[in-house]
């Protein structure tokens, strides 16, 4: 038995994981070797990237010897790291069960656990309270843990919460002086009016300081420029907006003109109307989805939205372009290689995460603005399905974009020719589907909204068949969740600032104009 032992331990050496488990599970029922064979499993599957089978077999070793800290240890980072690859795998629930286990088990930092707890009730399960909660139990551990301080600061900023979020901002600032990730976050709360602010200087100390690095130095840029722009010194600001794109450019970030248009041409000549006339109806359902370009007010109108009792703000989910980016590549054509039942699961599942996370809720508005790239799919699975497609004056738009971090899958933000381009781009796609579902699209210009808000919130609802209701007058008193750019925006009454900001940056602005003269 010995000899079979350390043959099946030399197999796992040379990476013959199956010829080793085979051995080491024939030898199972030998009691006087059970630890030996346990811990080799326990072993085997950990090498092997079975993280969920390593845990089975290390339980076994620690009810075998309960007191051996070694065993315990390395069960508790079993489950710490089994966590974490659930949570990159998208089962959050099972996630928070490994890392709530691993506290159970006396990892060492528990705090870390609790962290990594927080970010999934708060970003994926929506569950703020037992984030909240997790990461005060980190606080209680270490109350001076920043990514605790500065994710509990965020979930109040989202919600609202301005001064505890500031509190929690500056506790860090005592703690760490020259967080310069803390310092832009301030910066992004307040409003400026001199530039001899305290916050600006610190900013500007921040960018000549030579062990600041690219990103916070990005940062700092795009925080500087906001900064400028709100006491009307737009020169100034436009340098900072523009220094944090070269930087970004610089980084590697590129927009392939060509390759865009030709996604969208594929889309516009895949989804065509005969591709719907025989689609085969696959769910009743009518979810609400806001899209169209980034920066062109769809916050601003799922905010209006939440304000009515019927809905729910959903936020940007990441749904279906999470599903398409792994499931349905390349899109769209390997949709035709998807059955029928793949379709409504594909369905389905959708609606269940909806009620899932929202289950008090009529309706939930689905504000992904890239969605306006998969609107052939989502009308194909809901042809009952409302859209709105927010829109604003291109020039206003491209510069808002310039003047913003965005993630980087949106490459073209970080130059104005390129948004420019992908601005008409868009509005092709648009078309195309407003040519398809006349009926089903409702389009909202940021402009005409600030001009006539009621008569263009009441046809908005119109178009959704919900009734008026004066609480969308006072969509900035709504007590949700904002995670976007706009956090602060959208909770003050509707102002002019953001339209016409062409008028401000007219010299900086010529190659938008000329893709534009005639707006």
């Amino acid at each position: 038995m010995l000899k079979k032992l350390q043959l099946a331990n030399q197999l796992l050496e040379n990476y013959k994981y199956d010829e080793s488990e085979k051995l080491l599970l024939s030898l199972l029922d030998h009691v006087e070797m059970k630890h030996e064979v346990f811990l080799a499993l326990s072993r085997l599957y950990l090498k092997a990237g079975r993280l969920d089978n390593a845990i089975i077999y290390q339980h076994k070793l620690c009810v075998i010897c309960p007191k051996n800290k070694v065993y315990r240890n390395t069960l508790a980072n079993l489950h710490f790291n089994l966590a974490y690859k659930l949570k990159n795998q998208g089962d959050f629930q099972e996630a928070a069960e490994h890392y709530s286990f691993a506290i159970d088990h006396n990892i060492t930092q528990p705090e870390e656990a609790y962290l990594n707890m927080a970010v999934i009730f708060s970003d994926c399960l929506r569950k703020e309270e037992k984030a909240i909660s997790c990461l005060n139990k980190a606080l209680d551990i270490n109350p001076t843990y920043a990514p605790a301080l500065y994710n509990l600061a965020n979930i109040h900023e989202e919600i609202g919460n301005k001064n505890e979020a500031k509190r929690l901002f500056h506790t860090i600032l005592d703690i760490e002086p020259n967080n310069y990730q803390v310092i832009v976050r301030l910066a992004e709360i307040k409003k400026f009016t001199e530039k001899s602010d305290d916050l600006i200087v610190k900013m500007q100390a921040g960018l000549c300081d030579i062990t600041v690095d690219r990103t916070t130095k990005i940062n700092l840029n795009y925080a500087l420029g906001k900064a400028f722009n709100q006491f009307d010194a737009f020169e100034e600001a436009f340098i900072y907006f523009d220094d944090a794109n070269k930087l970004e450019v610089a980084s590697g970030i590129r927009y392939d003109k060509k390759n865009h248009e030709n996604e969208i041409n594929n889309l516009i000549s895949f989804f065509n109307k005969n591709w719907f006339d025989n689609f085969d109806k696959v769910s009743d359902e009518s979810p609400i989805f806001i899209c169209g370009m980034f920066r062109s007010g769809s916050t601003l109108i799922e905010q209006i939205l939440a304000s009515h009792p019927d809905i729910c703000a959903g936020g940007e989910l990441d749904y279906f372009p999470s599903l398409i980016r792994k499931n349905i590549s390349p899109f769209p054509n390997q949709l035709l290689n998807i059955s029928e039942d793949t379709f409504k699961k594909i369905a389905n599942n959708y609606i269940l995460d909806l009620r899932d996370k929202f289950p008090d809720s009529a309706y939930v508005t689905d504000k992904r603005p890239d969605n306006f790239l998969y609107i052939g799919l989502i009308k194909s699975l809901f042809p009952k399905a409302k859209i709105i497609f927010t829109k604003r004056h291109p020039i206003d738009n491209c510069l808002s974009l310039y003047f913003c971090r965005l993630d980087k899958s949106q490459s073209y933000a970080v130059n104005l020719s390129d948004s420019a381009h992908y601005y008409q781009e868009h509005e092709k796609l648009v078309n195309h589907w407003r040519s398809i579902f006349p009926d089903d699209i409702f389009t909202i210009d940021y402009d005409v909204l600030i001009d006539d808000f009621n008569v263009e919130v009441r046809s908005l609802l119109k178009s959704l068949e919900l009734d008026w209701n004066d609480n969308c007058l006072n969509f900035y008193n709504v007590k949700n969740k904002v995670k976007t750019a706009s956090i602060w925006q959208v909770r003050e009454p509707l102002y002019r600032s953001s339209s016409g900001k062409r008028n401000n940056y007219v010299n900086q602005s010529l190659v938008l104009r000329e893709y534009f003269e005639d707006r």
